[in-house]
C-alpha cells in the first residue's frame, strides 16, 4: 500500500505544492491554445501537412535545444531557470496573435519552435528537482500528481478551448497562455533555492566553472547513458515508442477535425472531444499509479508491468482505427491512455532514481528532446501517410509502432540485460 497520499503530499510539502499549482495554471494555458493553434492552421491552410508541421514545430526544436538545457540546469539555478523561461515563454505565446492569414503562418511555426525550446530549459529544471523536491516515498507520488495535472489539463482545456474558440476565436486562447506563464513564475519565485538545490555549495561551484563546455557537460551525460544499462534501457523505450506516439496528434487532428466533424462545423470541437479523451485517460492512470506503483514494487515487477503496459496500450490504440464513430475512438483512447499513463509514471520515476542529482537534468533532457525529436518526425510521417493511404489504416501503424518496444523491453529483461533492484521507486 503506498504509505504517501496526493492530499498529504500537498498539505506537507509546501515547495512541491508551489511548483505544482504553477504547474496547474500554465498547462492548462498550454493545451488550450495548442487546440486553438491547430484550429488556426487548419483555417488558414486545412492541408494534413500543414497540422502536421504545427505539432512538429512543437517537439524538433527540443532535439536541438534540449541536451544544452539539461547543462544548463545543472549548472545554474533552477529557480531562476525556470522563471526566465516562463517569462520568455508568455512573450512568445502572444506571437500568435500575428498569425492572421495564410502567408503568415510561418510566424506559427516560430513561435511553436520558441515555445517548445524554451519548455526544454524549464522541463530540465524542474525534472531535476524533482527527487530534491519529494524524497523518499514522495517522489512516485509527486512524479504522479504532475503529470496527472498535466493530463487533467489536458481534459479541460481541450473541452474548453473547443467551444471558447467557437465563439471567441483563437486570439483568447492565445492571450489566457500567455497570462498563465506569468502566474506559474510567480508560483516558482516563491519557492526557496535550498529546496531545488541539495548542495549550495556544490551549485556554486557548478555556476563557477564556466571554462568547462556545455558539449563537455552533453559528452558527460551521453556517456553515463551508454555506460548504464538500466537508463539506456528506459531512453531507448521512449525512443521507440515516439515512432507510434508521435502520429497521434496528427490522428486527433484528422479524425476529429475532418472525419468526424458535423458539417457546418470548424472540426475545433471534435478535436476536442478526442484530446480530452485523451487527458481523461491519462489522469486516471496517474491517479492510480501511486498505489499500482506500491504494488509492483512490493511484488518485485516493475521490469515486467513495463513491458506488458507499453505492449497492451500500443495494441489497443491500433483498434482505434475501426472505430465507427467519434465516440468510439474516444472511448479506446481513454483505456490506451490510462494503460499508458500508469506504465510512465512508474517507468519516469525509475529512471530518476537512477540518475545522480548533478547529472540529472541532463540526461533527462537528452532522453526527451530524442524522443520528442522522433515523436515530430513520426507527426510529419503521419501527415503524409493520411495523403497516400486509407486515413483508418494510419491509427493501426501508430499503436503498432507503440507496442513493439514493449516486447523489445521483455526479451531484454528475459535475457538479463536489464534489472531493476529494490528501491527502484524511492529516493534516496
Amino acid at each position: 500500500m503506498p504509505t504517501v497520499t496526493y492530499a498529504h503530499l500537498l498539505r506537507s510539502n509546501v515547495p512541491f505544492r508551489r511548483l505544482w499549482l504553477g504547474q496547474v495554471v500554465s498547462e492548462l494555458g498550454t493545451w488550450f491554445a495548442f487546440i486553438a493553434e491547430l484550429g488556426l492552421v487548419r483555417a488558414l491552410s486545412g492541408t494534413a501537412l500543414s497540422a502536421s508541421l504545427i505539432v512538429a514545430a512543437h517537439f524538433l526544436p527540443y532535439c536541438i535545444v534540449g541536451p544544452f538545457a539539461g547543462a544548463i540546469a545543472d549548472r545554474f539555478p533552477r529557480r531562476m531557470v525556470m522563471i526566465a523561461a516562463d517569462l520568455g515563454r508568455a512573450v512568445l505565446a502572444l506571437g500568435f496573435l500575428f498569425a492572421t492569414t495564410p502567408d503568415r503562418l510561418w510566424v506559427a511555426y516560430v513561435c511553436a519552435a520558441g515555445l517548445s525550446s524554451l519548455s526544454a530549459f524549464f522541463e530540465a529544471a524542474k525534472n531535476a528537482s524533482m527527487p530534491n523536491l519529494a524524497k523518499g516515498d514522495q517522489l512516485l507520488p509527486a512524479n504522479a500528481l504532475i503529470h496527472a495535472m498535466r493530463f487533467l489539463q489536458l481534459s479541460i482545456g481541450a473541452m474548453i478551448a473547443g467551444l471558447v474558440t467557437e465563439w471567441l476565436g483563437y486570439r483568447a486562447a492565445f492571450v489566457i497562455n500567455a497570462a498563465s506563464f506569468v502566474v506559474s513564475a510567480f508560483f516558482i519565485g516563491r519557492i526557496a533555492i535550498a529546496a531545488l538545490e541539495p548542495d549550495l555549495q556544490a551549485l556554486a561551484f557548478r555556476a563557477a566553472s564556466s571554462a568547462r563546455s556545455l558539449t563537455a557537460d552533453v559528452r558527460e551525460a551521453i556517456v553515463f547513458i551508454w555506460r548504464t544499462p538500466l537508463v539506456l534501457a528506459i531512453t531507448a523505450v521512449n525512443f521507440g515508442w515516439a515512432f507510434g506516439g508521435g502520429m497521434s496528434q496528427v490522428i486527433n487532428d484528422r479524425f476529429g477535425g475532418i472525419i468526424f466533424a458535423e458539417p457546418g462545423q470548424t472540426g475545433d470541437r471534435g478535436v476536442a472531444i478526442l484530446n480530452a479523451a485523451t487527458g481523461i485517460g491519462l489522469l486516471i492512470g496517474m491517479i492510480v499509479a501511486n498505489r499500482i506503483g506500491a504494488l509492483v514494487s512490493a511484488r518485485k515487477v516493475v521490469g515486467p508491468f513495463i513491458g506488458w503496459m507499453l505492449v497492451a496500450s500500443g495494441l489497443i490504440f491500433a483498434l482505434s482505427g475501426a472505430a465507427p464513430n467519434i465516440w468510439v475512438m474516444s472511448a479506446v483512447f481513454i483505456v490506451n491512455r490510462a494503460i499508458l499513463s500508469a506504465e510512465y509514471a512508474v517507468q519516469d520515476t525509475v529512471l530518476m532514481v537512477a540518475l545522480p542529482d548533478g547529472i540529472r537534468g541532463k540526461v533527462h533532457t537528452i532522453d526527451r528532446s530524442v524522443e520528442l525529436a522522433i515523436y515530430g518526425l513520426s507527426a510529419l510521417i503521419a501527415g503524409a501517410l493520411f495523403t497516400v493511404l486509407e486515413p483508418r489504416v494510419v491509427p493501426v501503424i501508430s499503436g503498432l509502432l507503440m507496442a513493439l518496444p514493449g516486447f523489445v523491453w521483455l526479451i531484454a529483461l528475459s535475457r538479463g540485460r536489464v534489472q531493476i533492484g529494490h528501491g527502484a521507486l524511492s529516493s534516496r
